[in-house]
């Protein structure tokens, strides 16, 4: 199997992987645990997905073919370019909304009634019970204040909380469908 089909076997593995499964691969990989899949444990992470994906006739990933993987991978994914994979940078592979819900349960995001009001408050000045798509990306980036989520990803995040949420395709979000999918907390 030549690296460009492993690279987009990969890709197609982690694009149906719903946000639990992901973490749980992380938490796997990230063996320090210091937030990062880097040096032994990113090559540990691209010599068990290849294998897991090549054909059994398949002939051995050479060494070689194994670091231009990685550094195709780095390219693609490490946006910070630090030599060093994050979870938030990994986690681009998934599809929208299992990035965005991965990114919520590393946040913490369960928040109390009041944290939440405050927040909705704000972003619903008219008290009408809604936040349109304008809105939305502000919003999340208060929710999320802990995050490093660049505006890019906020954008993909909003547009992943409409198509999740807006049931009626409005592009607006009632404050029930926000508080049943924040966890908010009494």
């Amino acid at each position: 199997m030549d690296k460009e089909s492993c690279m987009s076997n990969m890709r197609k593995q982690f694009e149906n992987m719903k946000a639990e499964d992901f973490a749980e691969v992380w938490n796997k990989y990230d063996a320090d645990g210091n937030g990062f899949i880097e040096g032994r444990e990113l090559e540990n992470f691209f010599t068990d997905f290849v294998m897991r994906n090549r054909d059994s006739s398949a002939a051995a990933i050479s060494p070689t073919m194994l670091e231009e993987m990685i550094k195709q991978h780095m390219c693609a994914y490490d946006e910070d370019e630090d030599g060093r994979i994050g979870m938030s940078e990994l986690a681009e592979i998934l599809n929208q909304e299992e990035n965005f819900k991965l990114i919520l349960r590393t946040q913490d995001a369960k928040r109390s009634r009041k944290d939440f009001d405050e927040i909705w408050c704000k972003y619903d000045s008219d008290q009408n019970g809604y936040i349109d798509s304008a809105e939305l990306k502000l919003f999340l980036r208060d929710l999320l204040p802990d995050s490093k989520v660049c505006d890019a990803s906020l954008d993909k995040y909003a547009a992943a909380l409409l198509k999740m949420l807006d049931s009626n395709d409005d592009k607006k979000l009632e404050r029930q469908e926000m508080e049943k999918f924040f966890a908010v907390t009494d």
